[in-house]
């Protein structure tokens, strides 16, 4: 519905265009339904299956692996503040997550990097001398294009930071009521889980400009130009100023539930 929607604007960049941009017919909608519903359920495919033939007595009699004492690193995390430590907690115990924010984190970055090379172009247009009186209607089409691609992502890798970091609060509720209990307040609980998000996005800020950069060399002219660094680095910043505003409601929703509630829900 909303692709349908967005089309017009994206196939019809100028009022003199000749007719309206035809529509995705039915194979079309139900091929890209089908392929949606394929890539979701061989995503939780696999975990699903090996759930399943987990035996009851194994699942139930299988304990928590205890993590190894190292005196050196103790003594190191003692100088961290308690957010950074909290957030580095979360990070450690699931690398998992970290790696899949900061692949979300990556492929948004390179879109961006894409836009911004593309809209860095000199423009050309077919006047006398390349002239703008006859404008690049192809141009300005390609960057409507690459601009909803880009919007699309940016929404993707907004419901993505949002989902984990309500997964990780929840999955962590337990070791942060008991961090509560130890003097943690509800600020440096908020503050920690925003800090296990930006460390998950992180180096996929980082290594998705130069990635973008890369991709495209391969595909734009020899005499493109690029993007000012100015403006790589500020999509870097950009995109872990929006990680932290993201993260900061859900956050702050999950530390501040009662701490009583939660070991009380733990041991029931």
């Amino acid at each position: 519905m909303i692709a349908r929607l967005t089309v017009p604007a994206v196939a019809s960049p100028t009022a003199s265009r000749i007719g309206d941009a035809v529509g995705p017919g039915g194979a079309t909608v139900a091929t890209a339904t089908v392929l949606a519903v394929a890539v979701a359920v061989l995503s939780t495919l696999r975990p699903t299956l090996r759930a399943m033939r987990m035996a009851t007595v194994t699942a139930l009699a299988a304990t928590a692996r205890q993590p190894r004492h190292r005196p050196w690193l103790t003594a190191l995390s003692a100088l961290l503040p308690t957010p950074l430590l909290l957030g580095l907690r979360l990070t450690a115990r699931r690398p998992g997550r970290a790696v899949l924010q900061a692949c979300s984190t990556a492929a948004t970055v390179i879109a961006i990097v894409a836009l911004l090379t593309l809209y860095a172009q000199p423009e050309r247009g077919y006047g006398l001398d390349g002239s703008a009186a006859l404008p690049n209607l192809r141009g300005e089409h390609d960057r409507r294009l690459m601009l909803a691609v880009t919007i699309l992502l940016i929404a993707l890798a907004v419901v993505n930071t949002i989902t984990f970091t309500w997964t990780t609060a929840m999955e962590a509720r337990a070791n942060m009521a008991i961090a509560r209990t130890l003097g943690a307040t509800p600020g440096q609980i908020a503050r920690g889980l925003s800090t296990a998000q930006l460390l998950f996005s992180l180096p996929g800020a980082v290594i998705g400009v130069p990635l973008g950069i890369g991709l495209l060399s391969f595909f734009a002219a020899g005499n493109s130009a690029e993007p000012p660094s100015s403006w790589l680095l500020g999509v870097a910043l950009a995109t872990l100023l929006a990680t932290a505003v993201l993260t900061a409601l859900p956050a702050r929703l999950a530390a501040r539930r009662p701490v009583a509630q939660t070991l009380s829900a733990e041991t029931a």
